[in-house]
């Protein structure tokens, strides 16, 4: 691929594979795993131009990052890193960023832009002066990427380095982070590729959430439709069955007596709820549930129901 094809189309970024546990043995480096949007950074003849993960134009959603039009010292050069943005709690929000990410309105957009501050987290720079430098170690491109970025002002953060990775990853898991990366020091920047050179180690997450629905398969309840409130109105974030006990089952089917075949849906924004064999509720039943991470359209992945709760609704909220 040509210096002008990969300016004009994008790169395919490197990715990790999905490990239980960080690597015990000695050879690698670990960082927060930050729980944002991946954002490839391309400076070119004082141009910036941002892509996220899959190659879409990102260029309006983040003018901030348009001060890297100062890097005409190694442009043309490729950045590689993470946007996130913290939530009313002080904690890194994935939803808010890709609220941001998402939208297409221009004036939604200016306003999501003064409203919800971003903060770009880099971790590697496989393009320096023209040329591709993916096949230098880690150590030599992260040593290029410190001298680039050190002298930025505005938001622009090296994601730290740590050595002890069972540490970090205990400590992320008391803070409620999403998990670390561990790389291989040494290893090469292999475009495209998920590969074992980086390891992604994850925490599971828990998250109150109100019942707005429940499916039925048969005569049978099988799962939750599940909604956190923004503002007064409840956002639909997805289904959970996994988790659910046989009393738990028992209980909610005996519900269905008592509730409306034609009651209404108590979802108001989000994706569009199934309707096929759904029950909807008032929204007065709170279900705690482990979730792996949020999807692309802000729905939980992999959610498993841990009980019910006696909690107000209305603290489930949106963060």
């Amino acid at each position: 691929m040509t210096t002008y094809d990969i300016f004009a189309k994008g790169i395919a970024p490197m990715e990790p594979t999905l490990h239980r546990l960080p690597p015990l043995e000695e050879g690698w480096v670990h960082q927060v795993k930050w729980d944002g949007v991946r954002i490839i950074t391309y400076t070119s003849q004082g141009q910036v131009v941002l892509r996220n993960r899959k190659g879409n134009l990102r260029s309006d959603h983040y003018p901030e990052l348009q001060q890297l039009q100062s890097l005409s010292s190694i442009s043309p050069c490729i950045l590689d890193g993470e946007m996130i943005a913290f939530g009313e709690s002080g904690m890194v929000s994935f939803p808010k960023v890709l609220r941001r990410d998402l939208l297409t309105n221009a004036t939604r957009l200016a306003q999501a832009i003064r409203q919800i501050p971003i903060h770009y987290m880099l971790f590697d720079i496989p393009f320096y002066k023209g040329r591709s430098i993916h096949q230098l170690p880690l150590e030599e491109r992260r040593a290029l990427l410190q001298d680039a970025v050190s002298r930025l002002d505005g938001p622009f953060y090296i994601a730290e380095d740590y050595m002890d990775g069972q540490a970090l990853y205990r400590s992320t898991s008391e803070m409620g982070m999403e998990g670390i990366v561990s790389k291989r020091l040494g290893s090469p920047y292999l475009y495209g590729t998920r590969t074992d050179f980086w390891r992604k180690a994850k925490h599971v997450k828990r998250l109150l959430t109100v019942v707005g629905g429940l499916s039925v398969r048969g005569k049978q309840v099988n799962s939750l439709l599940l909604g956190l409130y923004e503002g007064d109105k409840l956002r639909f974030i997805g289904k959970a069955g996994s988790g659910l006990r046989e009393d738990h089952l028992r209980q909610l089917t005996a519900m269905l007596s008592h509730v409306a075949a034609k009651a209404p849906c108590p979802f108001q924004v989000g994706p569009r709820p199934p309707t096929a064999g759904v029950y909807f509720l008032p929204p007065a039943l709170v279900a705690e549930v482990e979730y792996l991470e949020w999807t692309s359209d802000l729905s939980l992945r992999s959610p498993v129901v841990c009980g019910f709760r006696d909690e107000d609704p209305q603290n489930c909220q949106w963060v």
